[in-house]
């Protein structure tokens, strides 16, 4: 197999290499590389690894995200929430604002580094669920790891 400097070396440079700079040093990597830019507009930097490291981070959180979406997606929730958001959460009363008031806050504030605890009371239908799958979705949005579930439902899956 071919460097990709012997190989750019046999191509026309009239055809296909419209700029060429050896023995540069990259700033973000340290490594010393030379430098083709070719006809078509692409670049490349041979021994220059920043192209690989940025590579490697998004196939890392490419792989984190799938890892999360697997987690989320074993939440068990009423289609009806699918697509609950804090936003979209309306209100009926005083207690009703206050609670979103509060969910928008805690998701401002959401750090594992200092954790906080939100419990949500009420009777049926006041939005409780809404609003606790719209935090889940946020913070899962925001990279965390989160899973939504009733608890009857967990006690089940652990049994």
């Amino acid at each position: 197999m071919q460097s990709m400097e012997s190989l750019a070396r046999n191509i026309k440079p009239s055809q296909n290499i419209v700029e060429e700079q050896r023995n540069l040093k990259c700033n973000k990597c340290g490594n010393t590389y030379d430098y083709y830019k070719f006809s078509n507009g692409h670049e490349f930097r041979h021994g220059c690894d920043c192209s690989m490291i940025q590579a490697g981070k998004e196939a890392e959180k490419k792989r984190k995200q799938k890892y999360i979406n697997t987690i989320f997606n074993q939440s068990t929730v009423n289609g009806s929430l699918r697509d609950a958001t804090v936003n979209n959460y309306k209100p009926q009363n005083e207690q009703q604002v206050h609670a979103k008031k509060t969910a928008i806050e805690y998701v401002k504030t959401f750090s594992v580094d200092k954790p906080k605890s939100l419990i949500l009371q009420g009777s049926y239908g006041t939005g409780k669920s809404h609003i606790a799958y719209a935090i889940a979705k946020t913070i899962k949005n925001e990279g965390y790891s989160v899973a939504f579930m009733h608890i009857p439902m967990l006690m089940e899956r652990i049994k």
